[in-house]
């Protein structure tokens, strides 16, 4: 759909031109197939998982901000959660920890301190930032027949307004 409605709306004077978008195109179909492999492969693997890991990354999604990939992403670097007893021993492990320079009674907390594990907590705050913007409900049936062609514009609207859009029936 998108490849037809790109190559519809977008001419080039030089052919160059032409075959370089032509070859974008094929590659982002390429990775959109890569992507959908991954992602079933992440599935069966879920699918084969222990009934706690199952259970852990199915709380997780409740979260808004958490997909699949995201959870799995989670449990997978933290392991067993039950190691930590409290909350400031994961935020110490993933590096989230706020920094801190003390001497004598005078303290000064900064930002946080990095030293953790960096996957982690780039999956942790890039759901962060999902979850701050609200998501955007849109309904196929308040539209006419070019349905799609609502959602292709709201998509590359999204880049500038950063906004999820979430489709019900």
């Amino acid at each position: 759909m998108a490849k037809k409605k790109v190559r519809q709306a977008v001419h080039f004077e030089q052919p160059a031109q032409e075959a370089t978008l032509l070859d974008y195109i094929h590659e982002v179909d390429h990775v959109a197939g890569r992507i959908d492999r991954l992602e079933c492969a992440i599935d069966e693997a879920v699918k084969t998982a222990p009934l706690h890991m199952r259970a852990v990354i199915e709380a997780l999604q409740a979260l808004r901000g958490i997909a699949l990939v995201s959870a799995v992403t989670i449990v997978a670097e933290v392991g067993e959660l039950s190691r930590f007893e409290r909350a400031p021993q994961l935020m110490g492990y993933s590096g989230m920890g706020a920094r801190e320079d003390s001497s004598g009674v005078r303290t000064r907390r900064g930002g946080i301190t990095k030293t953790g594990n960096a996957h982690l907590r780039r999956i942790v705050i890039e759901a962060a930032w999902a979850k701050r913007r609200p998501a955007v409900v849109v309904s196929p049936d308040s539209f006419n027949d070019n349905f799609e062609d609502v959602v292709l514009v709201a998509l590359t609207s999204q880049l500038g307004g950063e906004r999820q859009i979430e489709i019900v029936s």
